[in-house]
């Protein structure tokens, strides 16, 4: 399974590019939040936005040169209590993940009229779906103190002869 997730390169090539980054943040669990869809959606859209302002901001630029290029991307979550599920992790973490990816931008008709529609996006990564290239994996520790987010994106590389 990690066989699709490695570059091959040669001796002598500079490492490969490691970056890290904290988002301050309390996660919650849409799928089981008493909530409305607009509150879940007014979160999403803080937590996805702040994703991408703080990639442009503190990862290293060779992370964004190539979004196809195959990547590791660790989310470690610090939050008050774990989640039950891995599932409610994942959800939790979604707008943080859409926030890596590209910018979004549409249209939408609304009582007649068109609306520009957008979503903020870094562009480290060119999709989040199966089959995309990259590998997500998802961590969580109790850490009252810094509630929040820890993302590690590193480019996936083995040497060859």
């Amino acid at each position: 399974m990690t066989d699709t997730f490695v570059i091959w390169r040669k001796r002598g090539c500079p490492e490969p590019s490691k970056g890290r980054l904290f988002i301050p943040c309390r996660l919650k669990n849409p799928l089981n939040q008493r909530a409305g869809w607009r509150a879940v959606w007014a979160h999403s859209k803080v937590l996805r936005g702040k994703s991408a302002e703080y990639a442009r901001l503190s990862l290293p630029r060779d992370l964004f040169a190539d979004p196809t290029a195959p990547k590791r991307i660790t989310f470690r979550a610090h939050v008050w209590r774990l989640f039950d599920t891995d599932e409610g992790l994942n959800a939790s973490l979604k707008p943080i993940r859409d926030g890596l990816g590209p910018p979004i931008t549409g249209t939408r008709m609304v009582k007649g009229r068109r609306h520009i529609v957008s979503a903020p996006g870094a562009g480290i990564v060119h999709s989040d779906g199966p089959g995309c290239g990259h590998l997500f994996v998802y961590e969580q520790i109790v850490d009252r103190k810094n509630l929040g987010v820890e993302v590690v994106v590193e480019i996936t590389v083995e040497e060859i002869g």
